[in-house]
């Protein structure tokens, strides 16, 4: 597939390893967007998540980054395809080689590598957007938690065996996690993603809010949960 039509915006994604998935559209539609002024979209492949965001926060300027070259380029194409190429700036760098420390951010969103121990994919760039070498989660929280203003967010996206993992590093960094959403491809199935939000406020003690759902109902369907979340974007 070379591209996916959204209602406001159009993806092209012949040269990213990475193409767009349910994962990066749960993300970029769940986030919590109130009150954000600056956006860092880390690992930001074909630019979904900062098209997302801005179409959902009209005050909102968003950095989108990637390590890889060719993400990069792919996302600034479909940036300035976009209406909103004045609001988000397309960079090609590391963030965790002191991209991080430059500016101050309200929200830092990521849909971040998964694969910390499985074979590697004989595609280099596909192995840089799947395993999580170049962006450890512990290397992740730590950097986010730098940038981030007071009462700043990270949103995440992650494979549900690796949320105990991510509670534990976001401690380390003195990030509470304030919300999660556990996803289930039908009611019947284990669940297979986790959205996380973490919060940069050390005063935060009450419990997280912690909430399951389905994509699909037990006809297939998509879920009214799903459907809602995603009506602004799908066709």
């Amino acid at each position: 597939m070379s591209g996916f039509d959204f209602k406001q915006f159009h993806v092209c994604q012949d040269n990213c390893a990475m193409k767009v998935g349910t994962d990066g559209v749960l993300l970029g539609a769940w986030a919590d967007v109130s009150g954000v002024k600056e956006v860092v979209d880390v690992g930001c492949g074909t630019g979904l998540i900062a098209l997302m965001i801005a179409q959902r926060c009209p005050q909102a300027h968003i950095t989108a980054i990637d390590i890889d070259e060719r993400a990069a380029g792919q996302a600034a194409l479909n940036v300035a395809a976009s209406r909103w190429s004045d609001r988000i700036d397309v960079v090609h760098a590391d963030y965790l080689h002191g991209y991080s420390s430059l500016s101050s951010a309200d929200l830092v969103i990521c849909n971040p590598p998964f694969f910390a121990r499985s074979l590697r994919p004989p595609d280099s760039h596909r192995a840089t957007a799947r395993h999580d070498d170049s962006l450890p989660i512990s290397r992740l929280l730590s950097a986010a938690a730098k940038q981030l203003s007071p009462g700043g967010r990270v949103a995440l996206v992650v494979p549900y065996d690796r949320l105990d993992e991510v509670i534990t590093e976001a401690n380390f960094a003195k990030l509470r996690h304030h919300r999660i959403s556990v996803v289930k491809t039908t009611a019947m199935k284990p669940p297979r993603r986790v959205l996380i939000e973490l919060k940069n406020d050390a005063s935060h003690t009450s419990n997280p809010i912690t909430e399951e759902y389905c994509i699909h109902d037990a006809d297939g369907r998509y879920s009214e949960w799903y459907r809602n979340l995603t009506h602004d974007f799908y066709l």
